[in-house]
């Protein structure tokens, strides 16, 4: 059985007033009666009388509604952090009776275009940019047309973008040192995609730390996005003279790839090797052993995001908005103490061939 919607109409019926006398008792306008405005309200109240978005945002140019294009296409999708994420910026909106509304795209271009129709037919009144690059266009994009977002990370030259981001830098510096406390010397970093911010973070952070010890030796490479590559680049450093005894991935699909790897090298992790990825994936907690990776709280990320967002919309300046989260390291079964110099396993492979 379907329920009739109450409108103002229907509340004007019931109480044998004139729909402006209703709606400007809704309105607790000073041109009605107390006691009418009283018994608008309560009327409204008992049979779940809830105002048009629609005619709202005619009246106000406000949609109340935020926007947030995702892309889809493979190593650039979204979906590490996806659902909790949402869930956190849809509860806090909805709090202010803000919708979000989604939309997907498959490449940069498209992802701009998104953006750009969005606004141009007033679709939301702000957004949210998750992982950010380096040089944003969405960010410029919106910064020229005087929209109001967020950005769940940072980017260069954008000082007076409000951004939420995780120390990504500091975790990474602190991974290296968990590892040199176990006895690592030798190690292999797998960076991300280099046109992202959280690559340049990460790379920055695990640079820091082992600069920092004299005796650590290391080795960089870029745009190690996927499980095929991790499994290659770790076969490529069990293979030389000088392997790697420790792994820090910039992603858990390419620490997931080392793994692999090691397994069919007839190699331990958590023993022979460590292996450490970030992003918390669900098949990491399943490999064998489980991956060592992070926990990111995305919910509140998501959540603070939003209110950032309903900051800026009442009018705070975007540059006082920005804010570092933390990321806990977690270990799991493909890190331990070292049992090998980067010699003694470069020895040790040669006997297990």
């Amino acid at each position: 059985m379907q329920h009739k919607r109450i409108t103002i109409a229907v509340l004007a019926e019931r109480l044998g007033l004139s729909k402006g006398s209703v709606s400007k008792a809704l309105k607790d306008s000073k041109e009605i009666a107390f006691d009418t405005r009283a018994k608008v309200k309560a009327l409204a109240t008992e049979l779940g009388y809830q105002p048009s978005a629609i005619a709202q945002a005619i009246r106000s140019g406000s949609m109340r509604s935020v926007g947030l294009v995702l892309r889809t296409d493979g190593k650039h999708n979204h979906k590490p952090f996806l659902s909790s994420f949402l869930d956190g910026i849809s509860r806090r909106l909805g709090k202010d009776g803000y919708t979000l509304t989604l939309a997907t795209a498959s490449t940069e271009d498209e992802m701009v275009k998104a953006h750009a129709n969005l606004a141009a037919t007033k679709s939301v009144d702000a957004f949210v940019l998750p992982r950010t690059m380096l040089c944003d266009k969405r960010a410029h994009l919106l910064n020229k047309l005087h929209i109001p977002f967020v950005m769940y990370g940072r980017t260069d030259g954008g000082d007076q973008y409000a951004w939420y981001d995780i120390n990504q830098e500091g975790y990474f510096s602190s991974v290296v040192e968990k590892l040199i406390e176990l006895g690592h010397r030798e190690f292999l970093y797998l960076g991300g995609d280099s046109t992202y911010y959280y690559e340049k973070a990460r790379r920055k952070g695990f640079l820091k730390a082992v600069q920092a010890h004299a005796n650590v030796s290391f080795e960089c490479i870029d745009d190690i996005t996927d499980v095929e590559k991790g499994r290659s680049s770790a076969f490529a450093s069990w293979s030389s003279p000088t392997p790697a005894t420790a792994i820090v991935c910039a992603l858990d699909r390419a620490a997931l790839g080392t793994l692999h790897c090691a397994q069919s090298l007839g190699l331990k992790a958590g023993a022979d090797i460590s292996i450490i990825g970030y992003d918390g994936i669900p098949e990491g907690e399943f490999s064998q052993p489980p991956l060592s990776t992070c926990v990111v709280d995305n919910f509140q990320s998501g959540y603070q995001i939003a209110e950032m967002l309903l900051q800026q919309l009442s009018g705070k300046p975007a540059s006082s908005l920005q804010q570092l989260g933390e990321a806990k390291m977690l270990l799991r079964g493909t890190t331990g103490p070292a049992q090998h110099t980067s010699a003694t396993l470069a020895q040790h492979l040669i006997k297990k061939k």
